[in-house]
C-alpha cells in the first residue's frame, strides 16, 4: 500500500511508496543529509500492511493498524514534501513528475498482476471466484484506480489515490500554508465521515481526499513545526503517552478502510487514532533507525507494496497445491507469509532496477542500494 507532493524524488533507491519523497535536498544547492528515520517509519508502516495482507492476521490486529497505516503513508508523503528542487517547481510540473512516479509504475504494476490473473483465474479457487469473468473485467480496475475493482492487485489503488491526494494539496499551497490545510482538512474530515460511504464511488481515490488531504497536510505542518524531533529519549517518552491513547481510541472507533470508505465510528476517532498511531511509529522510528533491513524496506517500499498481493496469492496457492491450507489462519501463518513476501521484494527490486527502472521510478541505481544490509 511510497509512495509525494510536489516535490518527490523517485522511488528510493528505485521504489518507494511515498512517493514524491526521496529527499536529496538540494532546494538550497546543499545535499541534505538523508533521514534516516522516515526510512525506518516506511519500512515499519509498509511491513503492517503486508502483515494485514497476508491470510490469517486476528481482527485485533486489523483494527490497531488499519487505523495508522493509510494515514501514515499520506502523512509521510506531506513530510516530506518540501524536499528537494521540486518543492520550487509549478503545480503542472509537479504532477507530471507525479505521473512519472506513481502512474507508471501503477499501469506497469497492474499490467504484471492482470497477466498472472489471465494465467492462474481457472486454477483452484480462483475459478469459482474468477473463472466466469471475461479476459477484459479488470482492466475497469485500471481505469477507476478502485480497489474493488482491482482485484488483481488490491494494494496499488494507493498510488492513484495519492496522486490526487498531492495535487489537492499543491493547489492548495499556491494560497495557504500546511496548518491552514490542516484547519480546513479537519473540517472535511468531519462532513465526509459524516455522509460515506456514498452510494457510488468517485475514481482514483477523489472520494477519500477530504480525509487523506487532512494526513497529507499533517506531515506537512508537523515537519514545519519540528515537534517530532529526533532525539532518543524523547521519542521513548512520546512513544509511553502516545501508544496507549493509540490503542484506545483504535478499539473505540473499530476498523478503517480508506480502500472502501470506511472510516469508522466518529471522526474524532479516526483522526485522534490516526494521529497517535503515526506518532508512535514515527517514535519507534528514531529508536529503530540504525536497522538496515528496515531502512531498505523503507527505501523500496513501491517494490513491496505493488508485489506482496501478488506473492502472498503465490504462497496461498502452493499452500493448497501442499495440503497446507489448513494453516491459513493465526498470526503465527499471517507473519510466516508476510516474511516471504518481503524477502521476495529484493530479487524483485533487483531485476526491475537493471532492466526496468523506469517501472520503480528509478533514475540510478547505486550498487549499495540493491540489497538489504
Amino acid at each position: 500500500m511510497s509512495v509525494l507532493p510536489g516535490s518527490p524524488e523517485p522511488l528510493p533507491g528505485g521504489g518507494n511508496f511515498t512517493l514524491p519523497l526521496q529527499p536529496k535536498g538540494r532546494a538550497s544547492g546543499v545535499a541534505a543529509a538523508r533521514d534516516t528515520r522516515i526510512d525506518a517509519v516506511k519500512g515499519i508502516g509498509i511491513a503492517l500492511v503486508v502483515i494485514g495482507h497476508a491470510k490469517g492476521a486476528p481482527g485485533l490486529y486489523t483494527v490497531l493498524t488499519s487505523a495508522l497505516t493509510m494515514p501514515l503513508f499520506f502523512f509521510v508523503s506531506g513530510w516530506l514534501s518540501s524536499d528537494g528542487a521540486r518543492a520550487q517547481q509549478g503545480l503542472l510540473q509537479r504532477q507530471r513528475h507525479l505521473v512519472k512516479t506513481l502512474l507508471l509504475p501503477y499501469a506497469f504494476f497492474f499490467f504484471c498482476a492482470y497477466a498472472y490473473w489471465l494465467l492462474t483465474r481457472h486454477i483452484g479457487e480462483k475459478a469459482v471466484r474468477w473463472g466466469g469473468l471475461p479476459w477484459w473485467d479488470p482492466l475497469k480496475g485500471l481505469v477507476t484506480g478502485l480497489g474493488p475493482d482491482l482485484y488483481v492487485n488490491v494494494a496499488i489503488w494507493f498510488l492513484p489515490a495519492l496522486f490526487t491526494t498531492t495535487f489537492f494539496f499543491n493547489l492548495g499551497r499556491r494560497w495557504l500554508e500546511p496548518p491552514a490545510l490542516v484547519l480546513i482538512g479537519i473540517a472535511t474530515t468531519a462532513i465526509w465521515t459524516s455522509i460515506a460511504p456514498l452510494p457510488y464511488r468517485l475514481p482514483w481515490g477523489l472520494d477519500i481526499v477530504p480525509v487523506s488531504l487532512f494526513f497529507y497536510a499533517a506531515g506537512a505542518a508537523f515537519r514545519q513545526w519540528g515537534v517530532l524531533r529526533q532525539d532518543r529519549g524523547f521519542s521513548a517518552m512520546l512513544l509511553a503517552l502516545a501508544a496507549p491513547l493509540w490503542i484506545w481510541m483504535s478499539l473505540r472507533n473499530g476498523r478503517v478502510d480508506f480502500n472502501l470508505q470506511g472510516f469508522g465510528r466518529h471522526p474524532v476517532l479516526l483522526i485522534g487514532a490516526g494521529v497517535c498511531g503515526i506518532v508512535v511509529v514515527m517514535c519507534l522510528g528514531e529508536l529503530l533507525k540504525g536497522l538496515g533491513s528496515l531502512g531498505w524496506l523503507g527505501r523500496n517500499t513501491l517494490v513491496v507494496l505493488c508485489t506482496h498481493i501478488v506473492v502472498l496469492m503465490v504462497t496461498s496457492g502452493v499452500a493448497a497445491v501442499l495440503k497446507v491450507s489448513s494453516l491459513h489462519h493465526g498470526m503465527g501463518w499471517a507473519v510466516s507469509v508476510a516474511f516471504i513476501a518481503l524477502l521476495a521484494s529484493w530479487p524483485i527490486h533487483w531485476c526491475l532496477a537493471r532492466w526496468a527502472p523506469w517501472a520503480i521510478a528509478a533514475k540510478t541505481l547505486p550498487r549499495s542500494s540493491t540489497r538489504p544490509a
